[in-house]
């Protein structure tokens, strides 16, 4: 009995051994940012960088830039959505990432940008499993930035002015997504609040309310320094109702004399 079971055990380890490894699998995740209260985030205001990672190992598994439109206004700003519903369509920003998988894989995804916001760029990220062949499309990964685009159009960083001069302080404000703010509009004007807290010697001097000036996404007033020195410039946009918030900054130089 002893024998047999030896010749049963040997015939059994040529078939153990020649049992194939589990080969990786190509796995498409798609990647899709929305802004928060607006649309997606995309080519526009300079796309958003991705990065995805095995979120148990740190090990990088795909990178890519999402790039494309806004998607359709309709179906994300007018229409109710309801419960499973598609959001994207052909036109709306994406990263489709390849991952070579062979087995069930926690991944990390993290999304960086709008990459031409400046100071306003921010980051989301998510953990998921995925399978080997189940790929990740339509919506696909969907996350959500929040903020707005502020940049400072006057005055430029460390201009200079003369004790007496009027300084205009002017600013492009836009959602996340780049889509434009002005009064009456999809984004109204008339619900933001922009303004400019002005700082000298680290001490605030001026808080000021910019005002619509009109044209599409541009905010402005003027302001008087009382001195010269140094000036730093917060302008900052706010829609508390939807938790949304955004800062640009600038400074400007009163040189004393005529």
């Amino acid at each position: 009995m002893k024998r047999v079971a030896l010749l049963l055990a040997a015939l059994s380890l040529p078939m153990f051994l020649a049992t194939p490894a589990a080969r990786a699998v190509e796995t498409r995740v798609t990647v899709r940012v929305r802004a928060h209260d607006a649309k997606f985030i995309g080519t526009g205001v300079g796309g958003v960088q991705v990065v995805v990672r095995n979120a148990d190992t740190g090990r990088l598994l795909a990178s890519g830039r999402i790039e494309g439109g806004t998607g359709n206004t309709k179906t994300l700003m007018k229409t109710p959505i309801t419960r499973g519903q598609r959001l994207s369509d052909g036109s709306a920003a994406a990263y489709v990432a390849t991952l070579d998988i062979d087995e069930p894989t926690r991944i990390e995804v993290v999304a960086r940008g709008p990459l031409a916001a400046g100071s306003n760029v921010q980051t989301a990220s998510r953990t998921l499993w995925v399978l080997p062949g189940q790929d990740l499309a339509g919506d696909g990964v969907l996350l959500e930035l929040q903020g707005f685009l502020v940049y400072p159009v006057s005055p430029a960083p460390h201009q200079f002015f003369r004790m007496g001069d009027e300084v205009t302080i002017e600013a492009h404000v836009a959602m996340m997504c780049g889509c434009p703010i002005k009064p009456g509009g999809l984004w109204d004007a008339d619900k933001y609040a922009v303004k400019a807290l002005v700082q000298k010697d680290g001490k605030q001097v001026a808080k000021l309310d910019l005002a619509y000036a009109g044209a599409t996404s541009r905010f402005k007033t003027t302001y008087r320094p009382e001195g010269p020195g140094s000036y730093k410039v917060l302008v900052t946009a706010a829609d508390p109702s939807a938790n949304n918030f955004g800062v640009g900054v600038t400074s400007f130089v009163v040189k004393g004399g005529k």
